[in-house]
């Protein structure tokens, strides 16, 4: 059999390097390396959901402003929920543990959204506190940065963590959108009573599932953001002493193809509970001793549209950012793994009741296509 890393290659995947990374970049600020990040002494981290360098670059080949600009990779999964806990624990997710926006968690015993405190129990109830905060690990980046600076966290209103109160020395602030969210940093700047600066945006993000990478309202999220980037925030900037340090979680495609899969599919009599992860990666708990009988069923029904690996192999690539992962949180990885190919993705239809109001996302990330790891790396 060949080597899993050549497999990787033939489908076009691009293997995470976290060493250049946006973790590795937010723990260079940590830790005072300015090296990539510009030499002013204060800081502003401003990660902007679902911005892939590939799209960024083919919208707004121009930036205002004339920055640095590179490419850099993620980490695996391509997906908030993972990338943004490796961002503020300064640890991969095979430390961590948080490998997909649904997670089993055998502690728990059940999968769970860690980014929503919730179990999946239907789409119109959820029990709340299962205990997230031994879940989600410490944002240990974040806190060295707070026991040394002076911090602000500019977060959406939907999105926060257990830890953002407990973190020293931190102001915390909530916009609505992401006008708002620049208004507050241009404040921000020239007040000049913060050392370093923590903001995020969903916007792009949000345009790119709705309609799709390829449609006029995914374009002009971006060109909007950097519209008034430049409009709000940048001449403040300029004349500041804040490096503004701007990357991504992840970028995305658009899907082309779904593979739907339900409780009642023959897949389900060689597993122990329901597939979870995302639909570019999903993660299976087969049944001691149907090993062989369920890859020859999913190779024979899916496998055109998906890889799947044995989860002790995809851990020894060093996909996750480690080819050892602690017994406390091995059960997460399950004992397969499936990682979509080309513009694929896969859906497990809960049988569960269905919410009044739904639409179908066309924008897709947490795969491992060039397009979802590649993000940009933007310093002014």
């Amino acid at each position: 059999m060949r080597p899993i890393l050549s497999q990787f290659k033939d489908e076009g995947f691009a293997i995470p390097d976290y060493k250049n990374s946006n973790m590795q970049i937010m723990k260079e600020i940590a830790y005072g390396n300015n090296k990539r990040t510009g030499e002013k002494s204060k800081k502003i981290f401003l990660l902007i959901d679902g911005l892939g360098y590939n799209f960024l670059t083919k919208v707004v080949p121009n930036l205002p402003g004339y920055p640095e600009l590179s490419s850099i990779s993620t980490v695996f999964p391509s997906t908030t929920s993972v990338v943004l806990t490796s961002i503020e624990s300064g640890m991969t997710p095979a430390e961590h543990g948080i490998n997909a926006w649904q997670v089993y968690v055998k502690e728990i015993g059940s999968i769970i959204l860690p980014f929503r405190d919730s179990l999946i129990l239907s789409k119109n109830f959820r029990l709340s506190s299962a205990g997230i905060n031994t879940v989600l690990p410490e944002p240990r980046v974040l806190t060295r940065i707070s026991e040394k600076k002076k911090m602000l966290l500019q977060y959406q209103e939907a999105v926060t963590r257990p830890h953002d109160h407990t973190l020293k020395n931190t102001d915390l602030n909530y916009h609505a959108n992401h006008l708002d969210m620049l208004v507050g940093l241009r404040r921000a700047v020239l007040q000049d009573n913060q050392d370093f600066i923590y903001a995020y945006t969903d916007v792009i993000d949000h345009a790119q599932h709705r309609y799709g990478l390829s449609t006029e309202e995914a374009a002009h999220a971006v060109k909007a953001f950097f519209h008034d980037f430049e409009k709000i925030l940048l001449p403040a900037l300029i004349r500041s002493d804040y490096n503004l340090v701007i990357t991504a979680d992840h970028g995305a495609i658009d899907a082309s193809t779904k593979v739907s899969v339900n409780h009642d599919d023959k897949m389900m009599d060689y597993l122990l509970m329901p597939p979870y992860g995302d639909p570019r990666i999903r993660y299976f708990h087969v049944e001691n001793g149907k090993e062989d009988r369920f890859e020859h069923y999913f190779n024979n029904k899916y496998g055109k549209y998906a890889m799947l690996i044995r989860s002790d192999d995809a851990i020894k690539t060093g996909i996750f950012g480690s080819t050892n992962i602690k017994d406390s949180i091995r059960t997460r990885f399950g004992t397969h793994v499936a990682i979509m190919k080309g513009h694929g993705t896969f859906e497990y239809n809960y049988p569960i009741a269905s919410s009044k109001h739904k639409w179908s996302m066309v924008g897709h990330h947490s795969g491992m296509s060039e397009d979802e790891m590649r993000i940009p790396l933007i310093v002014y």
